[in-house]
């Protein structure tokens, strides 16, 4: 295997775990030999396949994976058994955590929480849902991510509903005993 990173001694703590910023080995992409990543706490986190890279000051751990060409950007978070494939974009404050999956060819950066299943919760699957069961979904997430703040302003209406639309086409729950 031709390794495209190595993790650098700067560590922190995310998540409960030690995780460790990256470094660029190769050129590829928009990423340059030497250039400093975003947070992982193993390789098993990020592919040394593909284009895939972790960004700025976003995380992946635990058992989380980032495959393909998929891009994790700013202070993002992906944990728990999560997993990100494609040329998807993720980035400001998205948290994708549980069993989550979500893979295509667009960007999740609207300060989301997405969640998959746990084996305590139902097996109902997010395509199950119609568009106002989801939008409803979403629309907690948000006010639940802003428990400081849950003024939501008219004009954000149309914005959430793009994302409700945006989370229905991308998260898919699988139980814990599927894999990826």
């Amino acid at each position: 295997m031709y390794r495209k990173y190595e993790c650098t001694e700067e560590c922190r703590l995310e998540q409960g775990v030690p995780v460790r910023r990256i470094r660029a080995l190769r050129d590829f992409d928009d990423v340059k030999a030497g250039d400093l990543g975003g947070w992982i706490e193993k390789e098993l986190n990020l592919s040394h396949y593909g284009i895939c890279w972790v960004y700025d000051d976003a995380v992946v751990c635990h058992d989380a994976r980032v495959y393909t060409s998929a891009k994790i950007r700013h202070h993002s978070k992906i944990y728990g058994t999560a997993k990100v494939s494609g040329t998807i974009t993720i980035g400001n404050y998205t948290n994708l955590c549980g069993t989550a999956i979500v893979s295509g060819s667009t960007s999740l950066d609207e300060f989301q929480d997405i969640q998959g299943m746990s084996e305590s919760e139902p097996e109902d699957t997010i395509e199950e849902l119609d568009n106002k069961q989801v939008l409803e979904l979403h629309l907690k997430q948000l006010l639940d991510w802003n428990t400081g703040d849950s003024n939501l302003a008219w004009s954000d209406i149309e914005q959430i509903r793009k994302n409700a639309e945006t989370y229905l086409r991308l998260t898919k729950y699988l139980d814990s005993k599927k894999g990826f």
